[in-house]
């Protein structure tokens, strides 16, 4: 079980891969919080598709409450308001309250911005072309495609509309029989079999998209075919693909230090264990702003002796401007049984996420969180109970094994049982972000009594470097993150 956690400040979530989340990502400075009298956010959004484009994201619809120091170790909540489109702000002289807000997330959650600074900015990212349109009833691509090689049987193959965010692997229907020097491929294959790319809406196909077919061998990109730009119809849509070779023309090496990263898991409380370690490459239209989403160009899993990655990738997309990202991950799992019986996974990770050139070296050098704290209290072993004060904040802190860090992240997790009783299920109710020290307030009203929690605690070596400045806009790569689970636990009345 590999469970990436982008940073959902960065929708907040980092970030990347494949997951849709909203993120929040790197941008240009806008001219927001002006007014030295107010206290200020700033929004904007970018549409990630087959290009970038960025916009003033309408925050009429969304609420905010900056938390003010009561002098008593509390908060005295003031509404925020809509003082431009973009924007939310209060009238308050001084201080730098943090900010409880909303963004139009297609799960809801909240955001926490904690950072020492009367005026912030930052960025919702969507993964969007303008103007999306449902898929229509009966859309279907017409596929004709010829190999430069015959079809071999460790080849698969794959459609992607990047922009509308839509997918589909061919299966053994769409494809003839392998390894007998077959180099046509010829298939209906309806609109509606096409899976989501993220978590944002289905879309048809518009001529803004990028339409690719794309042979693999493995985990490596092979082939490809970019097709013309079309609108989709309610009905077949030809795509006469012929394909041509990747050449794997470009270096990849990284060292690794598995042993070191097992040891530094060791310490990480509850426990969790056996080390699993991935990469990937892919080509990213939203390189400027950290997210790997995009087409496949390479994956490995190395041994847990290697200490080193070498290979070799092709990337054909980058006349589009889709960059080469590549994400590498050491993971370390537990799994709690909620309930008794229902089986949750937690985990703890370090992760990076670079452009591949020169030799990189993974030292992981962003604190890993060994033990979280609410309100000095250890979350060390699942299923514990916690007393909370209900007229005082949550403080919730991390002991890192390095000091390290550019910013820190901190969900809040509400863990329910599925309403089958089959599952337990994790919703995302807060994510917070700050800076200085690896310690964030939660609001006590958050917390129900009896009900179970437990938070991702992340810090950030890079990224938003300048995030003390109230600048979660602008992203430098790469980054380096170090996360890890909470135990469980449940709150109880004290």
């Amino acid at each position: 079980m590999l469970r990436l956690t982008p940073m959902r400040s960065l929708g907040v979530a980092l970030l990347f891969a494949a997951t849709g989340c909203a993120q929040l990502f790197g941008i240009d400075e806008t001219t927001g919080g002006s007014d030295p009298t107010r206290v200020s956010l700033t929004m904007q959004r970018w549409s990630v598709g087959a290009s970038v484009s960025k916009n003033p994201q309408d925050m009429s619809k969304e609420m905010g409450t900056f938390l003010v120091d009561d002098g008593a170790g509390g908060f005295t909540k003031l509404a925020a308001e809509h003082s431009a489109a973009d924007e939310l702000s209060a009238a308050l002289d001084t201080g730098t309250p943090p900010i409880l807000f909303s963004l139009p997330d297609q799960t809801p959650f909240q955001r926490l911005w904690a950072t020492p600074n009367r005026d912030r900015r930052g960025v919702f990212a969507a993964f969007e072309h303008a103007n999306a349109l449902a898929p229509m009833p009966n859309s279907e691509i017409m596929l004709s495609a010829t190999l430069p090689s015959g079809y071999a049987s460790n080849e698969s193959f794959r459609i992607e509309a990047v922009g509308a965010w839509m997918a589909y692997g061919l299966t053994a229907a769409n494809l003839p029989a392998p390894d007998l020097v077959n180099t046509a491929i010829s298939a209906m294959i309806p609109f509606m079999s096409f899976a989501k790319m993220t978590s944002f809406p289905a879309a048809a196909i518009t001529s803004q998209d990028v339409v690719v077919f794309e042979r693999y061998v493995g985990n490596q990109l092979t082939g490809v075919y970019q097709a013309p730009p079309f609108d989709q119809t309610d009905g077949p849509d030809p795509i006469t693909a012929n394909v041509v070779g990747v050449p794997a023309n470009k270096p990849l090496t990284a060292m690794i230090m598995p042993s070191t990263y097992s040891q530094r898991f060791s310490a990480v409380r509850p426990a969790v264990g056996a080390l699993s370690q991935s990469w990937v490459v892919r080509a990213a239209p939203g390189w400027s702003i950290g997210s790997i989403t995009g087409p496949l160009l390479y994956a490995g899993t190395p041994a847990a002796t290697d200490t080193m990655i070498m290979t070799m990738f092709g990337n054909p997309f980058e006349s589009l401007d889709w960059r080469s990202l590549l994400q590498y991950v050491a993971q370390e799992n537990l799994t709690y049984m909620f309930m008794g019986t229902l089986a949750l996974g937690l985990s703890a990770q370090l992760y990076v996420v670079a452009e591949p050139t020169g030799t990189l070296n993974f030292d992981m050098p962003a604190g890993l969180p060994i033990n979280i704290r609410a309100n000095q209290t250890p979350l060390s072993t699942d299923g514990m109970m916690v007393m909370l004060d209900p007229a005082k904040p949550v403080e919730v802190d991390a002991i890192t094994d390095k000091p390290a860090a550019t910013v820190y992240f901190v969900a809040l997790y509400e863990v329910t049982m599925s309403a089958d009783g089959m599952a337990a299920e994790r919703h995302l109710l807060v994510d917070a972000v700050t800076t200085g020290e690896p310690k964030v307030k939660f609001p006590r009203d958050l917390f129900q009594t009896d009900h179970f929690y437990y938070f991702d605690f992340r810090t950030m070596q890079g990224g938003y470097l300048q995030a003390a400045m109230g600048d979660l806009q602008t992203l430098t790569l790469p980054y380096q993150v170090s996360r890890a689970d909470s135990a469980v636990f449940q709150v109880v009345a004290q």
